[in-house]
């Protein structure tokens, strides 16, 4: 019988340190505190007019969101985005964005948004294009992407907006 109790005592104990050791490993929640995309609320012209100050060429780098006035193709996309220093994530119309890498070996960014398309369209969401784009650059380099052929919109973060910690809606100019 104190063997049995014993027993039954330890695998308690175990149960309980096994408890506590899940509960400090338990990782800390991510807070989405900040926003890029139009509110539900939003037409486009009220979005410009509210986003139009995120962009100073002074600014130090940051995450944006760039939107494409409509769907674009990954090569147009790929261009009107050739100033941004990184581009951390596209966005797909009515799925949500979609993070991509830096073009390596023989590949261009156009490359990455078709192999990522293609990608979805494995799960069924067939895309031809792309609306958006999350890039991480300086004030200058977002004021030149605002200012290329296709692009709608640029709406910055405050600098210290961390990638993960933001949430992304899609902007719909039409």
């Amino acid at each position: 019988m104190r063997k049995a109790i014993a027993l039954l005592c330890a695998v308690a104990l175990a149960a309980g340190g096994l408890y506590a050791l899940g509960l400090a490993a338990a990782p800390e929640p991510t807070y989405q505190g900040d926003h890029l995309g139009m509110e539900p609320e939003d037409t486009p012209e009220e979005y410009l007019a509210r986003v139009g100050a995120s962009i100073r060429e002074d600014a130090p780098p940051s995450f944006a969101l760039v939107s494409f006035e409509r769907e674009s193709s990954f090569e147009a996309a790929a261009a009107a985005l050739r100033p941004a220093g990184r581009v951390s994530a596209i966005v797909f119309d009515a799925v949500a964005p979609r993070a991509v890498p830096e073009p390596t070996g023989g590949e261009d960014r156009a490359d990455v948004f078709a192999r990522e398309a293609r990608r979805l369209a494995a799960s069924g969401e067939k895309r031809d294009g792309v609306i958006g784009a999350v890039v991480y650059a300086p004030g200058e380099e977002l004021a030149r992407i605002r200012g290329e052929a296709g692009v709608f919109a640029v709406e910055a973060l405050p600098a210290d907006a961390a990638w993960g910690s933001f949430a992304i809606a899609p902007v719909r100019p039409q």
